[in-house]
């Protein structure tokens, strides 16, 4: 059962609840004469007088009329105070395990009256039966959990289950392998899990009480499963019912169920392959949860006749159902005082057709109906839809009543629904995220829209209304709902939904999912992408990665290879000069990151692969191919032996420089292709391919950067190692290790560590290199002394007129990002939030008109507008230097190469260079 309790998940209710009591039983009154029985117990032949448990005692002190009693020869009595060995009812046994002496495979137990303590070893094949629930009693301790293996049984009847005793985190009856498991007519309370079943169930007229944690867990390969007229009074601290993971060729039927105060969802049912029937259920309340959560579900379902009342979140949930189902004839309606969420909730249906029908829902909050994020063909037909309210906690941009709201959804049928008495409108239709999905290509394209026969009264004025669809043609004739002109766009709360994070799938609005082994490298705990890098540049370009997590280049626009991967002999313009950002068509790929070297590029997909293209000399793209002439995108593939291969996976961070890429692994392993004139590969490894550089020393990595023919990466400690070039200190040392076979530089294949006092949060890496801390957020800079790829305010003097080792920048404060180039840098300072530059040719680096080069980092002038905007991205190439702020609007200026080789000059002043999406 525990790991059916790990696997519990967390809804998210919509409206808060005011728990209200749950009404005791009315009791039977025995003395008032018989009355006429109505439904009549098949195993005993009594009449069921009430709740679960009500069935009335025998007249004997056994139930011996019981069926199950004459189906086996191993039949044994227990009753309190009894002396016998339990063979017969005038030689009853005292206690279930002087009754069981020498029995280990099959017996049928008869209990009197009183209280019986279960055995800690049960034959395998067990059944119990009490006189009734009200006067026979099985108590279940800590140590005498009823665990059941591979095809055992367990049959239960008559009995009040007491497992008070235990805890949390324990089941009272546990099927660790599919068997057979059957109560009737019993009452159950526990102090952790009731019941947590496989294979084969039967759970009909049970009362369940008190329960801390989930009352039925019910998981595994099914062959039948059915939960009938059974009452969840509670109160019950997690889940009423629990299903799944499920799968098999069964049928899960729960129906004529009551469910009273539950704190979590009433029925939740997840990961399921099997048919799932729910009907004919009453949600009483209080249920602070959903009443019935159904998803993923790639299987046929119904959820039919049932009644909610008292459901604090939604009242029904399907999400991510892809075998088609049908929601018909429910009642929702909310009882005075209490406060609903969602009526009804379908998200992320896909493939087959699903029918929501003939439904009345009455009183919900914000929504009756609400459709997120589906593709499957939706007929919605004949319902009530009526009088939703405003949340009690007024405020925000999430504060609406719709009859229906249909988000991103690609094939509805509104058909002879009423919908009426809603606040803000009764049926808006919004398709603002169509298409933007990651992973999701079956929201694109056109959508069809079908309303007909609808009875509309009362709705703000508001029946049916459009948003965002102009860019999106129907595949119908009639026209979508018209939007309201002149007047903002209605609120849609669009991240409405329930997709679980850390539930091991990528699902719904979700961009990641930091279990789901697809997209686990780039995803934090709470299901945020990883972003390290979303700018870098080249010789004469620079890429950024856009909100909708596609790559734009600028670049001179005849740069067919960055501009245009794979395109035979394009056509060039008559004019050669610089883009805008140009989207790069990169096939379904998503991203989260951007490298640049000197020809190529590469990006990171959510998947965690690299896709690059461009150039291909000196393996650039990594693809471990020895096409020299192509320029498509490519997978990067890493080298296993013996000339084996295989795509490179879960990779978090990219870096290029020249024609040397580097990446790290989730598992902090570094790998890297492309050319190695210094060592910043392994020797002999096939430079087309990635592979892992010094792998005794670079452990537990979390990012890289690639300089000129050096390599740094940062380690999760904070802690920095470079190797390759030292000619010039670019390893923050003075090792003098000759390069081989150029034996007059000096290199290290060996990871230098870096001498910084502190830890580094960040690495930037050009000629030279700099390093911000931790906490102060300065940054300490080492390499060149020359071609002022470093500033001259670093503190410390050269070594040997080689160049600096690491150290602060004399009178710099904290910083937020930092960019090197070959002979120029920049920076921004945290404080005044200015991007300060530095090197050759400042009149174009920094704005100085009156000296050739910037020696220190000096202010760029801008106008008060873009000063005041934050720099989100810089990015600095060869020779120009690139910014995004929060404006969006990429900004450039330096030069920039075109296809003839020309550089061509690129002015800082003009304010609106182009829009990055």
């Amino acid at each position: 059962m525990r790991s059916l309790v790990l696997t519990t998940i967390s809804m998210m209710t919509l409206a808060c609840s005011q728990l209200l009591p749950v009404p005791d039983p009315v009791p039977v009154e025995r003395d008032a004469g018989p009355a006429p029985c109505t439904t009549t117990e098949a195993l005993a032949g009594r009449c069921i007088e009430g709740l679960g448990e009500g069935l009335g005692c025998p007249t004997t002190s056994f139930s011996t009329d019981h069926t199950w009693a004459n189906e086996t020869v191993t039949l044994r009595f227990v009753e309190r105070g009894g002396t016998g060995d339990g063979q017969s009812a005038s030689a009853a046994a005292g206690t279930i395990v002087d009754a069981l002496a020498g029995i280990a495979d099959e017996a049928t137990i008869l209990l009197g009256a009183g209280t019986f303590d279960t055995p800690s070893q049960l034959p395998a094949q067990t059944t119990i039966i009490g006189r009734c629930a009200a006067e026979s009693v099985l108590t279940i301790k800590p140590n005498s959990l009823i665990t059941r293996g591979q095809d055992q049984l367990l049959r239960l009847w008559g009995l009040k289950v007491d497992a008070s005793s235990i805890s949390n985190e324990e089941t009272a009856v546990e099927f660790s392998n599919p068997g057979r498991f059957e109560t009737h007519h019993t009452r159950w309370i526990s102090g952790g899990n009731a019941i947590s079943v496989q294979g084969t169930a039967v759970v009909q007229n049970v009362t369940f009480g008190t329960v801390e944690h989930i009352a039925l867990g019910v998981t595994g390969s099914l062959s039948s499963i059915i939960v009938g007229d059974n009452h969840f009074l509670g109160p019950i601290s997690g889940e009423g019912v629990f299903l799944g993971p499920i799968s098999g060729e069964g049928v899960f039927r729960l129906s004529g169920n009551t469910f009273g105060q539950i704190d979590g969802n009433a029925l939740s049912i997840v990961d399921a392959t099997s048919s799932v029937i729910v009907g004919d259920n009453h949600f009483l309340g209080p249920i602070s949860g959903e009443g019935v959560f159904l998803g993923p579900t790639s299987s046929d379902f119904s959820i039919q006749n049932n009644r909610f009342e008292r459901v604090s979140g939604s009242a029904l949930v399907v999400q991510d159902c892809s075998g088609g189902g049908s929601i018909r004839d429910n009642t929702i309606i909310a009882q005075e005082g209490a406060t609903n969420g969602v009526g009804i909730a379908v998200l992320d249906a896909t493939d087959a057709a699903l029918s929501i029908t003939n439904n009345q829902v009455i009183n919900a909050t914000q929504a009756a109906l609400m459709i997120v994020r589906s593709s499957a063909e939706i007929t919605v037909q004949g319902n009530t839809l009526r009088s939703t309210r405003l949340p009690q906690e007024v405020g925000g941009n999430d504060v609406f009543g719709y009859g229906s709201l249909i988000l991103d959804s690609g094939h509805i049928n509104l058909i002879a629904n009423t919908i009426d008495n809603h606040p803000t409108a009764g049926v808006p239709y919004d398709l603002e995220q169509w298409g933007n999905y990651i992973r999701r290509n079956d929201l694109s394209g056109a959508f069809a829209w079908l309303s007909e026969n609808n009875i509309y009264a009362n709705n703000n004025q508001h029946n049916e209304v459009s948003q965002h669809t102009e860019d999106h043609p129907s595949t119908e004739e009639r026209e979508p709902p018209s939007p309201r002109p002149g007047e903002p766009p209605l609120p849609t709360a669009r991240q409405s939904g329930r997709a679980a994070c850390g539930d091991g799938r990528t699902s719904g609005s979700e961009l990641c999912d930091p279990n789901d082994p697809d997209t686990q490298s780039v995803c934090t705990p709470d299901c945020k992408l990883i972003s390290e890098q979303k700018s870098a540049s080249g010789r004469g370009f620079s890429c950024f990665v856009g909100s909708r997590h596609q790559i734009y280049c600028v670049a001179s626009n005849q740069r067919a290879e960055i501009l245009h991967p794979g395109v035979i002999n394009p056509e060039f313009p008559l004019r050669d000069e610089i883009t805008a950002p140009t989207a790069i068509d990169l096939g379904v790929h998503r991203f989260v990151g951007v490298a640049a070297g000197s020809n190529h590029a590469c990006g990171l997909n959510v998947s965690g692969e690299v896709i690059c293209w461009g150039e291909r000399s000196a393996g650039a793209v990594g693809d471990c191919q020895n096409d020299q002439f192509g320029t498509d995108y490519v997978t990067v593939k890493k080298y296993l032996s013996n000339n084996e291969t295989s795509t490179l996976r879960h990779v978090r961070s990219i870096a290029s420089y020249n024609q040397t890429t580097c990446a790290v692994t989730q598992a902090g392993q570094v790998y890297c292709w492309g050319a190695s004139d210094t060592g910043q590969r392994e020797r002999d490894a096939p430079a087309n391919c990635a592979t892992q550089p010094a792998q005794e020393q670079l452990q537990s990595i979390e990012n890289v950067s690639v300089g000129d023919q050096f390599i740094c990466a940062r380690s999760t400690t904070g802690s920095i190692f470079c190797w390759g070039r030292n000619q010039e200190l670019q390893l923050g040392s003075r090792i003098d290790e000759p390069c081989m076979p150029n034996e007059s530089t000096s290199c290290s294949r060996i990871p230098q560590r870096i001498g910084i006092p502190s830890s580094s949060s960040t690495i930037a890496t050009g000629k030279a290199a700099c390093a911000q801390d931790h906490e102060s957020r300065k940054i300490r800079c080492w390499g060149p002394s020359h071609s002022f790829s470093l500033p001259s305010n670093i503190q410390g003097s050269q070594i040997d007129g080689r160049g600096f080792l690491p150290d602060l920048l004399e009178g710099q404060e904290a910083v937020t990002h930092v960019a090197l180039g070959a002979s120029h840098g920049c920076l921004v300072d945290a404080t005044s939030g200015d991007l300060q530059c530095w090197g050759e040719e400042s009149v174009i680096w920094a704005g100085e008109t009156t000296q050739s080069t910037a020696l220190i980092p000096k202010r760029v002038p801008v106008t008060d507008r873009i000063r005041l905007m934050t720099v989100l991205e810089l990015t600095v190439g060869h020779r120009h230097t690139c910014t995004l702020r929060d404006d969006r609007v990429v900004r450039c200026w330096g030069y920039m190469k075109g296809e003839t080789g020309i550089e061509l000059a690129v002015e800082r002043n003009p304010e609106l260079y182009g829009e990055l999406p």
